[in-house]
């Protein structure tokens, strides 16, 4: 059942659950947004919106090189971390183009994931924080953000099942 209110909003509810989804949505909306931290501090966040445990994705992103980085870059996370990179490299114009993948397994919640981009140069260095949050077993299936794609699925999932 679906009804509009007054605000120009969807409203998708049963009797213990009530969803939004607004007549526009604003194109940034579904985006992963990219924020600077920190002040003068070479930080940023990465939000990838939601994840399904146990399924397997690809995060890709840009972050501009305000820190002064250079071509030659490599990124690295800390072991034992649910993500590892693919690529890292500047593109045409001029950002640092970062490929990730994340496999968050058995998890349930909210996760900030750290990685390290270096400049193989010099001593520069960015960091940074995937965010996103992870929903368990019967939790629904989350809408992915531009540049997010799943790439695995648990074998038990139908392949009719999009994620």
């Amino acid at each position: 059942m679906a009804d509009v209110a007054a605000h120009d909003h969807k409203h998708v509810h049963d009797e213990k659950h009530v969803v939004r989804f607004p007549e526009e949505q604003d194109d940034k909306c579904n985006k992963i947004s990219v924020l600077r931290t920190g002040g003068s501090n070479n930080k940023v966040e990465i939000h990838a919106g939601f994840f399904k445990s146990d399924h397997k994705y690809e995060v890709i992103f840009e972050i501009n090189d305000f820190v002064g980085l250079g071509k030659d870059v490599s990124i690295e996370a800390p072991s034992g971390a649910h993500m590892t990179s693919t690529n890292v490299q500047h593109n045409t114009s001029g950002n640092i183009e970062v490929t990730l993948e994340y496999f968050p397994q058995n998890i349930d919640g909210i996760i900030n994931e750290c990685f390290t981009i270096r400049s193989n140069n010099g001593n520069k260095e960015l960091h940074g924080i995937l965010r996103a949050e992870v929903l368990g077993h019967g939790q629904g299936t989350p809408m992915l953000k531009d540049g997010v794609r799943c790439i695995q699925r648990p074998h038990s999932a139908s392949s009719s099942t999009s994620s």
